[in-house]
């Protein structure tokens, strides 16, 4: 015997969910790949806490997959940052050098030792 809520309803709303997706953002193979594996879990995920009405099913992936992308892009944000952020240091650090005259020019010593 089939489970129409498994068969049935769950797939549905999993299909509309990433026709929705698409729609909204243009995205390769790989991507709505994964998107659909997040969406399949979460509609099971509410099918299980009971959730029966397929557009509430249909939003609650959505949702979901949303938070995922917000979450992604802020992890992105403070990896860009911290990337950033050893740059600068990095050129702070290069401008304090300074080059040896006496030498081929290869940095000696640092703009305070150069100083006393």
């Amino acid at each position: 015997m089939t489970d129409p809520i498994q068969d049935v309803l769950a797939p549905a709303a999993v299909e509309r969910a990433l026709e929705i997706y698409r729609q909204m953002r243009d995205c390769d193979h790989a991507e709505l790949v994964q998107t659909r594996k997040v969406a399949t879990d979460r509609v099971f995920a509410l099918i299980d806490s009971g959730e029966r009405d397929e557009q509430a099913l249909v939003i609650g992936a959505l949702a979901h997959i949303k938070a995922l992308e917000r979450a992604r892009a802020k992890i992105d944000a403070k990896a860009d940052a911290k990337v950033e952020a050893r740059a600068r240091h990095h050129e702070a650090k290069e401008a304090k050098t300074v080059p040896d005259a006496e030498t081929d020019g290869s940095p000696a010593r640092t703009t305070s030792a150069a100083k006393t």
